[in-house]
């Protein structure tokens, strides 16, 4: 029972956080374009900020509920090169590292461009932040899918 509890709040982490990071990416390069016409780069990018909250909770949640899961599975958190999940778990740290980067370091051009009173103060900066946020993004997306599928094959 609990072991079937590990593995589904460690799905819901990740259908929270990849389903989130491709629809906001989406809703993002759909703004940059132009694509949405009431809808103003800027708003899309305010709304991914908005959400950072609740996509770290869902990344960790992947991996709190990912580590319980295997620790109640092998009785330890020894991981042989040879497991089946070892490219995935793999794929999945490098995905972390970049959200990491994507959250701190990507975004911060675009916070500081982005003043809360004065709104954008420089829009070709602002584009060219985002053109940059929208390739982290496809990073990220890349990585996100590529450990969720060798996951999906591991049998995991």
């Amino acid at each position: 029972m609990l072991i079937t509890l590990t593995l589904l709040l460690r799905d819901l982490g990740f259908v929270v956080y990849g389903g989130s990071l491709l629809a906001l990416s989406i809703l993002i390069a759909a703004a940059h374009v132009g694509a949405v016409p009431y809808l103003a780069r800027e708003a899309a990018v305010r709304t991914y900020r908005a959400w950072g909250p609740g996509l770290g909770l869902s990344m960790g949640g992947i991996v709190l509920y990912g580590l319980a899961h295997h620790y109640m599975t092998t009785g330890g958190f020894a991981w042989p090169l040879d497991a089946p999940t070892t490219p995935a778990w793999g794929i999945f740290l490098l995905a972390w590292a970049s959200n990491l980067r994507l959250e701190v370091w990507t975004l911060d051009p675009l916070r500081i461009l982005d003043d809360d009173e004065d709104g954008i103060t420089d829009e070709g900066a602002y584009r060219e932040a985002t053109g940059w946020l929208l390739a982290h993004l496809l990073v990220q997306n890349v990585l996100f899918l590529a450990s969720v599928s060798l996951f999906f094959l591991a049998g995991y």
